[in-house]
């Protein structure tokens, strides 16, 4: 999906990823029952950098500093889509820490077989 930044005038990428229903770490016990097993499928979604006019650029803020460079393919996935607190909820970062090099952290709910998928399609889509 594509998202307009209001204030920078472009379009932007966007990534919204549903996981399946999650099996709690006791459910495969012959005692739980279904229902009570399952939670509620997971939606991720693109964190979207700031306008900063003083620069004229977007900036985006990873944690642990391991984002050195700027890159179209740098995104940020998280649990909250409208919220900009600190305690915000990531799941999943990427992006560009030296030339042809990138990194990619992720943790629960995503495994790593998921946030490798995620990260292949972000960089191989082309968009609209």
């Amino acid at each position: 999906a594509t998202a307009v930044v209001q204030e920078a005038d472009m379009i932007m990428r966007t990534l919204r990823v549903t996981l399946p229903c999650i099996l709690d770490s006791d459910s495969w016990h012959p005692s739980s029952a279904p229902s009570e097993s399952l939670r509620e499928p997971v939606q991720l979604v693109t964190k979207l950098p700031k306008w900063v006019a003083s620069t004229g650029c977007l900036t985006q803020k990873f944690h642990g500093n391991r984002v050195k460079a700027s890159s179209a393919k740098n995104f940020i996935l998280t649990t909250d889509k409208f919220s900009e607190r600190a305690d915000q909820k990531i799941a999943m970062q990427f992006g560009k820490k030296a030339k042809k090099t990138y990194i990619m952290d992720h943790k629960h709910p995503l495994s790593p077989l998921q946030a490798f998928g995620i990260c292949l399609s972000m960089c191989n889509w082309i968009g609209d």
